[in-house]
C-alpha cells in the first residue's frame, strides 16, 4: 500500500460561504422579491462576511429604510450598506423653518 497523502477538508471551512449564500437568497428572494415585490434586478445584493451591500434603484425613497431594517434582521448580518437611489421622493415635506418656530421678540 502506498503512503500517499490525502488532504481532508473540514466541512466547517465552507460554513461562511454557505451562510453568505443563505443571507444573499434571503435578502434577494424573500425580502426584495416576495415581501416587498421589488422588480427583480432593480437592486443588486452582495454579501461578504456578514456585510450586505444593496445597489440599485427603488421606486420610492421610503422603501430604503425598510429594506435596510429587514436586511439587518437576517441571521448573521452584521451591517448593511445601502448606496441605493430612488425614482420618487415620497418623504414628507419638512415645514419651512419660519413656520415651525414662533417669531421671537
Amino acid at each position: 500500500m502506498g503512503t500517499g497523502s490525502r488532504r481532508v477538508v473540514s466541512p466547517l471551512i465552507h460554513l461562511p460561504k454557505r451562510r453568505e449564500t443563505v443571507q444573499h437568497r434571503t435578502v434577494r428572494d424573500v425580502i426584495l422579491g416576495r415581501t416587498l415585490q421589488i422588480t427583480e434586478g432593480a437592486v443588486q445584493v452582495q454579501v461578504q462576511e456578514g456585510v450586505v451591500t444593496l445597489r440599485g434603484t427603488l421606486g420610492l425613497r421610503s422603501l430604503g429604510p425598510l429594506v435596510v431594517r429587514l436586511a439587518q434582521g437576517v441571521d448573521g448580518v452584521v451591517n448593511v450598506h445601502d448606496p441605493m437611489a430612488f425614482d420618487v421622493d415620497d418623504a414628507p415635506a419638512l415645514p419651512e423653518p419660519s413656520a415651525a418656530l414662533p417669531a421671537t421678540p
